[in-house]
């Protein structure tokens, strides 16, 4: 016999399963080498900050 705590327990089970696999494949630093330091110099031809995001456009 399925109860209404059983239900509660199920759907509280599931959204926290769903709701974490977006945060833990979000970011990843493979593209990235971490160990070297890159110094770029060029105009800012346009900033953008769009939540959670920065963008930043220049020409080099």
């Amino acid at each position: 016999m399925i109860t209404r705590l059983h239900c509660k327990i199920f759907w509280a089970c599931l959204i926290l399963a769903t709701s974490h696999t977006p945060l833990e494949a979000h970011h990843a630093n493979s593209a990235y080498d971490r160990s070297m330091d890159l110094t770029v110099s060029g105009t800012v031809t346009k900033w953008q900050f769009i939540n959670p995001h920065a963008g930043l456009g220049s020409l080099l």
